[in-house]
């Protein structure tokens, strides 16, 4: 946060902070404050994974996808959840920790870390969901295969509608 001139490392200025939380550069710029970018990171993950639970849930009681929500809008819930919960998977292994605790280490507000943790945890518990869904459908004996990768028999949707 210090700028120092290149030449002869001196300290030129040292930022002010504003009262919304960003910090004022040398040139007089605002800095975005971090915690909105993963704010808003989070509550899109968090939609997602909660647009992919309510499509299982449809989908394992209904046999078929929600009535009340588009195709589009169900592919991107799902492409949200996927890439929360390979995120999550890639970062525990590769770091040996969870998304949520590499942020606190940020020092990111708690709120932040917690709307986080809570698309994390989400993203994961919607491919739990997800493989949940499908055992059902297998159960009830309904045919999964011959839809290709949705796994939804496309005649019992249109029969039933």
């Amino acid at each position: 946060y210090m700028a120092f001139a290149a030449a002869t490392g001196r300290l030129l200025a040292q930022p002010r902070r504003l009262p919304f939380g960003a910090a004022v550069t040398l040139m007089g710029l605002p800095r975005p404050d971090q915690n909105n970018l993963v704010n808003g990171i989070a509550e899109i993950g968090i939609g997602g994974s909660l647009g992919t639970l309510y499509s299982e849930f449809s989908v394992a009681t209904t046999a078929c996808g929600p009535a009340d929500m588009s195709d589009s809008l169900e592919r991107g819930c799902y492409l949200i959840c996927l890439m929360f919960a390979g995120l999550s998977v890639f970062w525990r292994i590769g770091f040996g920790q969870s998304v949520t605790t590499s942020l606190e280490d940020q020092g990111l507000r708690q709120s932040t870390t917690v709307q986080m943790r809570a698309a994390e945890w989400l993203a994961l518990a919607a491919v739990g969901g997800a493989f949940l869904a499908l055992a059902l459908q297998l159960a009830s004996g309904a045919d999964v295969w011959g839809s290709g990768l949705s796994g939804i028999d496309k005649f019992m949707c249109e029969a039933g509608r």
